[in-house]
């Protein structure tokens, strides 16, 4: 095997970054930093064990790796579902520690869900940031909606029947937010619109 074989693939997605827009580029920073804030806010001063912490910060380094170079990329959820679980580690975790997790990980992916829909190339108008601007607001409300219904909730002592109603719940929203499946070319299915 020639040595070029695997450097030029390599040249050629780095050569690919560089046409890669200004305001994309702070896109995926901003998104870069806000995980990274993200996970200090989860593990940073805290009695977490020492693998975890590693494994953690692994996962989140490979995600910000990945949503760097490709935005789109599903290996982008990694990191903020180990931070998630990474807080299940805390014996006493704060409403405010909890909460600026959650700010950072909504601005984290506010930050990478735009930068994977605008282009990546030339740059934006004012109305595609008209447009992402009133998306984000919409986000907003309904994060603050949800946040308001947790902390009214914490208190409240539900029975383990909860949790089918919560599976279900969270087994709608991720049918809710996928996008639908497309059948192979040829594969003889209806095409979709």
């Amino acid at each position: 095997m020639r040595l070029a074989h695997v450097i030029d693939p390599l040249a050629h997605r780095l050569l690919a970054l560089r046409t890669v827009s200004g305001t994309q580029w702070t896109l995926r920073l901003l998104g870069a930093a806000a995980l990274a804030l993200a996970l200090f806010a989860a593990l940073g001063g805290a009695a977490v064990p020492g693998i975890l912490t590693v494994v953690v910060t692994t996962a989140v380094a490979v995600s910000v790796l990945a949503q760097l170079l490709r935005p789109d990329s599903d290996l982008g959820l990694l990191g903020p579902a180990m931070i998630i679980l990474s807080l299940l580690a805390h014996e006493d975790l704060s409403p405010l520690r909890a909460a600026a997790v959650g700010a950072a990980l909504l601005g984290g992916h506010s930050a990478a869900a735009l930068a994977a829909t605008l282009p990546a190339h030339g740059v934006l108008e004012r109305s595609a940031w008209t447009l992402a601007a009133r998306s984000l607001l919409a986000v907003l409300a309904l994060s603050g909606l949800g946040a308001a219904a947790v902390l009214a909730l914490s208190g409240v002592q539900l029975g383990a029947w909860t949790v089918v109603p919560g599976v279900l719940a969270v087994i709608a929203l991720f049918v809710a937010v996928l996008p639908p499946a497309r059948s192979a070319p040829g594969g003889g299915g209806a095409p979709h619109p």
